[in-house]
């Protein structure tokens, strides 16, 4: 056998950097995957708010024209003119 132990240490302490550098990799990947969805749940969010304000827009122009339609219909307000 070979009783030369003078090469382990270099190999020994280059194992450990590749396996750290391994590790910080996976955190980067993970990291930017995370960003990734955190940008398809931003894009999801701002569509749902514009379709609540169409549908509160709707909601709006359809009261009013009910309110509209009320008014028009109502004689005890008077003749067209006064109203």
């Amino acid at each position: 056998m070979i009783d030369d132990r003078k090469a382990n240490m270099p190999f020994s302490v280059l194992a450990v950097a590749i396996l750290l550098m391994a590790s910080v990799a996976g955190a980067v990947v993970a990291d930017h995957s995370r960003s990734g969805n955190n940008v398809d749940m931003t894009s999801d969010s701002a569509a749902a708010l514009e379709r609540s304000v169409d549908d509160i827009t709707s909601y709006v122009e359809q009261e009013l024209g009910a309110i509209i339609l009320d008014i028009s219909k109502d004689d005890s307000l008077g003749s067209l003119e006064n109203r």
